[in-house]
């Protein structure tokens, strides 16, 4: 018994055309992602918590008393005027996407410099890092069947 398989040069080529197209302006899943990690870390005011689920570092009595003094309650931490919060905004790119918070005091308490103690925003979980492969393969198989 003999299988003869014939491929379609056209057929192939508009393929690899296709798959170079795809994976060459990769903006729309690192929109998607830029979005999927913008979500996380405004989460974390929510939680009071790291990515990983570490609790944030409670507030002074100072600051406690500081916050009151100005009109603010005593929590929640990092939340006075939701600047900070609401201050994620991404770069997108062919094939990257960057997330930073634009608010001139986010690196003190992400790093935890000067007085402040380190309340991480912004990182990497397992889960997060699954759910960007997610999208990434979402997006390459929709695109490379078209």
């Amino acid at each position: 018994m003999e299988l003869n398989i014939k491929v379609d040069d056209r057929e192939v080529k508009r393929l690899l055309l296709n798959i170079d197209k795809t994976v060459k302006n990769m903006k729309e899943p690192m929109g998607q992602i830029g979005d999927k990690l913008i979500k996380e870390y405004e989460g974390t005011f929510d939680k009071q918590a790291n990515l990983d689920k570490k609790p944030w570092q409670p507030l002074q009595p100072a600051t406690i008393a500081q916050r009151l003094k100005i009109g603010f309650g005593s929590s929640p931490i990092l939340v006075r005027t939701g600047k900070l919060k609401k201050g994620f905004h991404k770069t997108v790119k062919a094939m990257s996407v960057y997330v930073s918070n634009k608010i001139k005091y986010y690196p003190f308490h992400q790093l935890g410099e000067g007085k402040n103690p380190q309340r991480k925003m912004l990182g990497l979980t397992k889960n997060l890092t699954e759910d960007i492969i997610e999208i990434i393969n979402k997006y390459l198989r929709k695109n490379i069947k078209k």
